[in-house]
């Protein structure tokens, strides 16, 4: 599962921006575009609730913070001489792809808005629907907002504290909220 999510990744591209050199971020892309051409999007599972996809890469899990750290990578990176426009072609293709997925998979996994997963996912789709080159950008946005909000009148009780009463997934949901 880590490998897939990328969390390590936007830390590998803030050291190539730092230490500014192009050969390091030639290796953050390369890492984007390696797992892209090996992980085809299961489009056989899109009508699926994704239950079965716990450990794979297209795992909604997975896809939700895969997005944050792609959107991470690009901020930090989108001046570097290595984000070829055919790389730019291809991230813009696999984030549409993820967002349509976390749209659709996600909110069929969690209809009652009651897991902290579904918080991660949505905020995947958030992230994904902040990019403008989708057409699809606003409505992932309405739609990750909307099912944010389910999320907070589902998960928080009226203390403010998340409802499986944890201080790490309570930690968690604040900062996953926060966007």
């Amino acid at each position: 599962c880590w490998v897939n999510r990328f969390q390590w990744l936007s830390g590998v591209a803030a050291a190539a921006r730092a230490g500014g050199r192009q050969k390091d971020a030639e290796v953050v892309f390369a890492c984007m575009d390696d797992w892209i051409s090996s992980n085809p999007l299961p489009v056989e599972k899109l009508e699926g609730t994704g239950s079965t996809l716990w450990y794979h890469p297209w795992g909604p899990l997975q896809a939700g913070i895969r997005m944050k750290h792609w959107m991470l990578v690009l901020h930090v990176l989108w001046d570097s001489p290595a984000l070829t426009g055919e790389r730019f072609g291809r991230y813009v293709r696999s984030i549409r792809q993820h967002g349509v997925w976390l749209s659709r998979v996600s909110t069929k996994l969690w209809k009652d808005a009651n897991h902290n997963h579904f918080i991660m996912e949505m905020e995947g789709l958030f992230n994904a629907g902040l990019f403008p080159w989708l057409r699809e950008s606003a409505a992932m946005q309405k739609a990750a907002v909307h099912n944010l909000i389910r999320c907070v009148r589902k998960q928080v009780l009226p203390d403010g504290v998340h409802m499986e009463r944890s201080p790490a997934y309570h930690n968690g949901c604040i900062q996953w909220l926060a966007l």
